[in-house]
């Protein structure tokens, strides 16, 4: 599969690097790669349901008004949000 770099400073950064090991550019993307893959992979990762809830901690929650917190929504609360009316949905 071909790829085309479309930012200019990725190029330069490829060529400054193939220039200074002697490396194709092929072989420069690869190790760069492989070396961030390799960075990466010995970041202990989260379960999925830790991560969801970091986010709803620090993104989310932060945004809703206190004034909503802990509390559920009513009936005609969650009705108007699904849609339903008078004449149904």
């Amino acid at each position: 599969m071909a790829m085309s770099i479309k930012n200019p400073e990725v190029e330069k950064l490829v060529k400054e690097i193939s220039q200074i090991t002697g490396e194709g550019k092929t072989e420069v993307i690869k190790k760069s790669l492989l070396l961030r893959k390799k960075q990466l992979e010995q970041i202990p990762q989260r379960p999925r349901k830790e991560q969801v809830r970091v986010f709803l901690e620090e993104y989310v929650w932060p945004l809703v008004p206190t004034e909503y917190l802990g509390k559920a929504p009513s009936r005609e609360e969650k009705e108007a949000i699904l849609g339903y009316g008078a004449e149904g949905v």
